[in-house]
């Protein structure tokens, strides 16, 4: 499997926050995941993401300055949405590209038709990242319908990095 690979920002659509990944010190393999996924108001070193795209049309989301630690999204309630979300996002530590081992690291960048997109778990189709006013960031069931409203704290814009 063939992957590229590009530096973006990605930033909640609805409150501004951008998406952050500190992954200082993960350097080993964890059942649990493990580091801190949050947003934050101000962009920085912690918010360009290395999203690696791969030839089937899924991706992964690599965090900066840790070459091989990767966004995931572990759904552990029922599938139905719920006001405080559904599972967690944390990340991974894998030695070789997620192209190779697919799992909770697997994501399917979905375009809402406006300039916004989605971030679907390929593990638990229906299953998108959100982020809320406060940089907390979760998972939240919207089916595979990919009917996300306007102003849904599941809403990103993905800004590419020079």
């Amino acid at each position: 499997m063939s992957f590229i690979v590009v530096k973006v920002a990605i930033k909640s659509d609805r409150f501004g926050n951008f998406l952050r990944i500190d992954a200082e010190g993960m350097n080993t393999y964890s059942s649990t995941g493990s580091v801190s996924v949050t947003g934050s108001i101000t962009q920085d070193h912690l918010s360009v993401l290395y999203p690696e795209l791969y030839s089937d049309g899924t991706c992964s989301i690599r965090a900066p300055d840790a070459p091989g630690c990767y966004l995931r999204m572990k759904i552990d309630a029922s599938p139905d949405f719920q006001d405080a979300g559904v599972g967690h996002a944390n990340c991974q530590y894998w030695l070789e590209h997620m192209g190779v081992n697919p799992g909770l690291e697997n994501l399917r960048l979905r375009s809402l038709g406006d300039g916004t997109g989605a971030i679907e778990s390929v593990a638990f189709p229906g299953n998108f990242l959100r982020m809320d006013e406060d940089g907390n960031v979760n998972c939240q069931y919207h089916g595979e319908a990919i009917r996300i409203p306007e102003g849904a704290w599941e809403r990103f814009q993905v800004l590419l990095m020079g």
